[in-house]
């Protein structure tokens, strides 16, 4: 009976088709492959491809991702914005930011899509790059308050000298008309990139930077701004949780 048994089960055995010892790995995925997809005409084809940008860091890519901030579709310019500021390589980050900065003079006269101007101001905030400063200092005195203060504050996340010189003339020019507050925004600016509190005083700001151009740690000042901000996290969420159990409590 057992050997019956054994003998229909190796028959059985031999009926099933043969299974692959291992499964195949799908072909790995080169920057000239994504290269083709971010040219593609398809849209979803482009927004894969714009995703695979985050992980594939290249400079060809990069420079294709440039050139697609002019694309039609807003969903796609989004998704370019958001892969340009992520950019990690230096040179890739200056050229990403190059081609942001050449979008915020356009984005920001008629503002047709105040989305896409915000990601932008966002993005070159994240870059961090000296090339942008004037474009995003570039701005009218009717320039909404928010956006204005997110366009100042950008140039704080700056570390160049040249970030605290910019920041400098524009509080010096007594932009401070309407509802803007632009001169208020770039003494706060100053603050945030130096640790210093002159306020208004730009005398006070001329002869302190003069003193300290030369010697200004900017990595030690973001180090500092980091764990300032790590810590206000640290606050909020402990806030958070501290409102949920006042709530959980309320509602028992």
């Amino acid at each position: 009976m057992m050997r019956t048994t054994a003998l229909l089960t190796l028959l059985v055995l031999l009926t099933l088709p043969l299974q692959p010892a291992f499964a195949e790995e799908e072909p790995v995925r080169t920057a000239k492959d994504i290269l083709k997809d971010l040219k593609d005409r398809d849209r979803g084809v482009k927004l894969l491809a714009i995703a695979e940008c985050g992980e594939t860091q290249d400079t060809a890519t990069t420079t294709q991702l440039t050139k697609m901030l002019k694309e039609k579709d807003f969903e796609v310019r989004a998704a370019v914005i958001e892969a340009l500021a992520a950019r990690k390589a230096a040179s890739d980050q200056k050229r990403a930011a190059t081609a942001l900065a050449h979008r915020l003079a356009p984005l920001s006269k008629g503002a047709a899509n105040v989305e896409e101007y915000l990601a932008v101001i966002a993005a070159l905030d994240t870059l961090a790059q000296p090339c942008s400063i004037r474009a995003l200092l570039d701005m009218e005195i009717e320039e909404d308050q928010e956006t204005a203060k997110a366009r100042i504050m950008a140039v704080a996340k700056v570390p160049s000298k040249e970030a605290i010189d910019a920041l400098i003339a524009f509080a010096s020019k007594g932009r401070n008309r309407g509802t803007n507050n632009q001169r208020e925004f770039a003494t706060k600016a100053l603050q945030a990139a130096t640790g210093q509190k002159f306020n208004r005083d730009m005398d006070k700001w001329r002869s302190w930077w003069k003193e300290h151009r030369d010697t200004f740690d900017f990595e030690m000042m973001k180090a500092e701004r980091d764990e300032q901000r790590r810590a206000e996290e640290e606050r909020r969420a402990q806030r958070e949780e501290r409102d949920r159990r006042r709530e959980e409590r309320r509602r028992e």
